[in-house]
C-alpha cells in the first residue's frame, strides 16, 4: 500500500467514507459533540519570585507556615543566607522580614507556630544562641521573646506546642536542668513550669523529650530517674504538674511517639533491660494511662483517622489501633501488595492516604478498607504519565484537594493532584521539562494558593512557586482548525543520520497551514496540536520538548491516545525513515489550545469542539523523504552469455539480442540489482573485442544499427534494458570462435541510451 493511501484509508475508516487516494482528504473524524457550554477550571504553577537570582541556586528552606493569607518561610537570597521571609503570593509582596543574624551565616528560623495571629519560631541571631522569637510580619516587630539561656549557647528549644493561649516547649536554662516551659508571647510570661535535672552518667541530655496538647493541658514525656521517668501532664503550674505513669528505673527507658487521637494520646514505651517496646495510651489521668498491647513497633509518625491511631513504624510497617489489644494489628502484614517503602501520609475525606513506593493507597483502618487509591498512578495510565518507575513522595491536602509529588524517569519529580478516586489523578505542571527535578517540596497553603519550593535549574534554580486553589473558572471555546492549507515538514534525505536530523518546529508546521490555519475565539489563547494518527510503517516519528536536546518516540497515537505538542520555540517533530525509503509519510492532528493537559501527554480527543481544548476538524502534515542515488550492484561471480551464432550468418538475418533479455538471463535476473525502488536497468560497455568481427547496437529494435566503436572507461556506451535496445556481433568471413565485451551495470539515472 502506498504511504499516502495509508493515511487516506485511516481517515476513511473514521469518516465511514470510501478510500481516497489523493493527497488532500476530508477532515471529518468521529467526535462526541458537546451540546451545551460547560465551565472548566484551569490549574498551573507559576513562579512567585526569583529570590536567589541565577540558575542552580536553591533559595527555599523546609520550614513554612501560613498565618491569615501570609506565607512565612525560610529563604536564602544569596547574601544573608537563610532568614525569615514572607509572601502574599505576589512578587512585590514577597520580601525578607528581617535579617536576624546579619552576615552570611543566617539565623535558620525553624519550628514555626501560630499563637494568636503572631508567628513564633526558633532562631539564632549570632549572639544569644538558639532562642524563642516572634514576628508580626515587620522587621521592627520581629524580636526575641526571651533569652532563656543567656549567652551564645541557646536554650535548645524543641517540641513547640500550642495549648490554649500559651506555647509549651522543652528548653534548657543553663542552670543544670531541662524543663517544661510555657510562654504567652511576652518575656515576663515566658517561664519554666517544672525543671528536671539533666545529668546522669556524667552526661548532659535532654530530659523533656516530646510535648503534645491533651484536653487543654500539656502532656509530655520525661527521660530521667526512677521517680521521674515517664509520662507527665501539666496545667501550666508546678503544683498542677503530675506524673501519670512512671517508666522503669533507668535513663535509657523512655516514652516516644506521642500522638493525639480523639481525647487520648498514644505512645510507645521503651523499657529495660531488653529495650522492649509496648503501645500505651492515656486520657490524661493516672487510671486512664494503660498498656494497649505489648511488643509493638515504635511510633514513627501517627495520625487520628476517625478515632483510630494509624501509624508508620521505623521498620517500614503500617499499624492500626482502636485502643484495645484485639483492635491493634499490622495493616502491612494483613493486606497483600505492600512494597513497605512508606514515606508520607495524610488524612483526606476521613480516610488515610499514604504512599508506599510506587503506589498511592488509602485506608479506613480496616483490612478490607485498605486499597490502592488510584491504580492508574501505579500502572502509568494517568494523564501526564510518560515515564516509568513512579515514586510518590510528599502528600498534602489543600483547598479540598490531595496534592503529592511523584517521580518518573522521563518527567522527573513534579507536582500532581488527585480527588482520591480511581482515574482521578493528574499532573499539575511540568515545572522543569525533562527528567530533572521540578518540585523540591510542598510548603504550605493559604486560602487561594498552594506554595511550593520548585524550579527550572536552567533558569531560576529552586525558588518560590504557587498553584491556585481557587481556580480560575473560564468558559473556554475550542480552537478552530481550517484544513485549507497543505502543511509540510522540512524535507529530509533518505538515510540521513539522526544526529543530522533536527526536525521541524511544531510552530513552523502550523505556520505552513496557510491558507488554512488555527484560530481561537478566546483572547490570548495558546496554540498546540494533538496528533491522532501517524504513518510509522516506513519509519519512526519522534518529538522533542527541549529543542532537540533529547527525543521521544510518538508511540501509538489515536483518538484514544492523542499526543499533545505545543506550538512554541522548543517543541519539534522529526521523521526517521527506514533504510532506502523515499516517499511522503505524514501524521494527522487536531488543534489543541493547551488549556488542559501538558505537552508530551497522551489524552483522549474523542470529545472535541464546544468548550473542549480540541478542534472538531483535523489536518494532515507530510514530510518529503528524498531519494539519494544508490549505485546498482553487478554480480561479478556469474558469466553473461549471448545466444550462439552460425558463422557467415548474413547481417539481415542477425537480429541480435535485447539488452533486457541479456540482463534477465543473467543469473535468472539477479545479476544486476539496485537498492533504489523502481530503478532502471542497463549496461555501460567499457571494453570490447572486435578482432574477429564487428559489434553493433540498435535503439529502435533492429530497424537501424550503429557500430559500437571503441568504448572505454572514459567513454562508455550506455545501453538500456528496454524493449528496443539490442546488441549484435557480425563475425568476419569464415570466423568461428568467441567474442566478448566488458561492462558495468547502469541504472539510467545519468546519461542517455546509445
Amino acid at each position: 500500500m502506498l504511504i499516502k493511501n495509508w493515511l487516506a484509508r485511516y481517515r476513511a475508516q473514521w469518516a465511514g467514507r470510501p478510500l481516497l487516494t489523493s493527497r488532500r482528504r476530508p477532515t471529518a473524524v468521529p467526535v462526541a459533540r458537546i451540546e451545551r457550554c460547560e465551565e472548566r477550571t484551569l490549574l498551573s504553577a507559576t513562579l512567585v519570585k526569583d529570590i536567589n537570582p541565577g540558575k542552580n541556586y536553591s533559595s527555599i528552606g523546609s520550614d513554612s507556615l501560613v498565618i491569615g493569607n501570609t506565607l512565612y518561610f525560610q529563604a536564602n537570597d544569596g547574601t544573608t543566607s537563610y532568614e525569615l521571609w514572607k509572601s502574599d503570593g505576589t512578587t512585590a509582596g514577597t520580601v525578607q522580614v528581617k535579617d536576624i543574624n546579619p552576615g552570611a551565616n543566617g539565623s535558620g528560623p525553624n519550628q514555626f507556630i501560630n499563637l494568636n495571629g503572631t508567628l513564633y519560631f526558633v532562631a539564632w541571631d549570632g549572639t544569644h544562641g538558639s532562642e524563642l522569637w516572634k514576628s508580626d510580619g515587620t522587621s521592627a516587630g520581629t524580636v526575641m521573646v526571651k533569652d532563656i539561656y543567656p549567652g551564645s549557647e541557646g536554650g535548645n528549644i524543641t517540641s513547640l506546642v500550642l495549648v490554649g493561649s500559651h506555647l509549651y516547649f522543652s528548653a534548657w536554662s543553663g542552670t543544670g536542668d531541662y524543663g517544661i516551659w510555657k510562654s504567652d508571647g511576652t518575656e515576663a510570661g515566658t517561664t519554666v513550669v517544672k525543671s528536671f535535672a539533666d545529668v546522669y552518667d556524667n552526661q548532659v541530655a535532654q530530659s523533656v523529650i516530646e510535648v503534645v496538647e491533651l484536653n487543654g493541658k500539656a502532656l509530655f514525656s520525661v527521660r530521667h530517674t526512677a521517680s521521674q521517668n515517664g509520662i507527665w501532664i501539666t496545667d501550666g503550674t508546678e503544683a498542677g504538674t503530675t506524673l501519670l505513669s512512671a517508666n522503669g528505673g533507668q535513663h535509657t527507658d523512655a516514652d516516644f511517639g506521642l500522638t493525639k487521637v480523639g481525647n487520648s494520646v498514644f505512645f510507645t514505651r521503651q523499657v529495660s533491660p531488653v529495650f522492649a517496646r509496648h503501645l500505651w495510651k492515656t486520657d490524661g489521668t493516672v487510671a486512664g494511662t494503660v498498656l494497649v498491647k505489648a511488643d509493638m513497633p515504635y511510633i514513627s509518625r501517627g495520625l487520628d483517622v476517625n478515632g483510630k491511631l494509624i501509624y508508620l513504624t521505623l521498620n517500614d510497617t503500617l499499624t492500626v489501633s482502636d485502643g484495645t489489644s484485639a483492635g491493634t494489628f499490622s495493616l502491612s502484614s494483613s493486606v497483600p501488595g505492600f512494597e513497605k517503602y512508606f514515606r508520607d501520609m495524610v488524612v483526606f475525606n476521613n480516610l488515610l492516604y499514604f504512599q508506599d513506593g510506587t503506589k498511592l493507597w488509602k485506608t479506613d483502618g480496616t483490612t478490607a478498607g485498605t486499597v490502592i487509591a488510584d491504580p492508574d498512578v501505579t500502572l502509568g495510565n494517568w494523564p501526564g504519565y510518560i515515564g516509568s518507575q513512579t515514586i510518590i513522595s510528599s502528600i498534602r491536602v489543600a483547598g479540598g484537594q490531595l496534592f503529592f509529588t511523584a517521580y518518573d524517569t522521563i518527567r522527573g519529580l513534579e507536582l500532581y493532584r488527585s480527588n482520591g478516586l480511581p482515574g482521578g489523578s493528574e499532573i499539575v505542571a511540568d515545572i522543569n521539562p525533562g527528567s530533572g527535578t521540578g518540585v523540591g517540596s510542598i510548603l504550605s497553603a493559604n486560602s487561594t494558593s498552594l506554595f511550593l519550593s520548585a524550579g527550572d535549574p536552567l533558569t531560576f534554580g529552586n525558588e518560590l512557586y504557587k498553584v491556585p486553589l481557587v481556580e480560575s473558572v473560564v468558559n473556554n471555546a475550542a480552537p478552530v482548525l481550517d484544513p485549507a492549507g497543505n502543511p509540510t515538514l522540512d524535507s529530509v534525505v533518505e538515510e540521513t543520520p539522526a544526529v543530522n536530523n533536527p526536525g521541524t518546529l511544531v510552530s513552523t508546521i502550523v505556520s505552513r497551514m496557510t491558507p488554512g490555519g488555527i484560530t481561537d475565539p478566546d483572547s490570548g489563547a495558546q496554540i498546540g496540536i494533538a496528533i491522532i494518527g501517524a504513518n510509522q510503517v516506513t519509519g519512526a516519528w519522534q518529538y522533542s520538548l527541549n529543542n532537540g536536546a533529547s527525543w521521544n518516540y510518538f508511540g501509538t497515537t489515536s483518538l484514544a491516545t492523542s499526543l499533545l505538542l505545543a506550538a512554541d520555540a522548543s517543541t519539534r517533530v522529526r521523521y526517521l525513515p527506514n533504510y532506502n525509503f523515499a516517499g511522503s509519510p505524514g501524521f494527522t492532528f487536531v488543534a489543541w489550545d493547551r488549556t488542559t493537559g501538558a505537552e508530551g501527554e497522551k489524552v483522549p480527543t474523542t470529545i472535541r469542539g464546544g468548550t473542549t481544548a480540541f478542534s472538531l476538524a483535523a489536518e494532515d502534515a507530510f514530510i518529503t523523504v528524498t531519494n539519494t542515488q544508490d549505485a546498482p550492484f553487478l554480480n561479478q561471480f556469474s558469466t553473461l552469455k549471448l545466444p550462439d551464432l552460425n558463422e557467415d550468418t548474413p547481417s539481415a538475418s542477425n537480429a541480435g539480442t535485447l539488452i533486457s533479455t541479456l540482463i534477465t538471463s543473467y543469473t535468472s535476473g539477479t545479476g544486476i540489482t539496485d537498492p533504489d525502488p523502481g530503478a532502471g536497468k542497463g549496461i555501460a560497455l567499457v571494453g570490447i573485442d572486435q578482432t574477429n568481427g564487428l559489434w553493433q547496437f540498435s535503439t529502435n529494435n533492429g530497424t537501424s544499427w550503429t557500430n559500437v566503436g571503441s568504448p572505454g572507461p572514459t567513454a562508455a556506451l550506455l545501453l538500456a534494458a528496454d524493449s528496443n535496445t539490442r546488441l549484435r556481433f557480425l563475425p568476419n568471413l569464415n570466423y568461428f570462435g568467441s567474442a566478448g565485451f566488458n561492462f558495468f551495470a547502469w541504472d539510467q539515472t545519468a546519461g542517455t541510451n546509445g
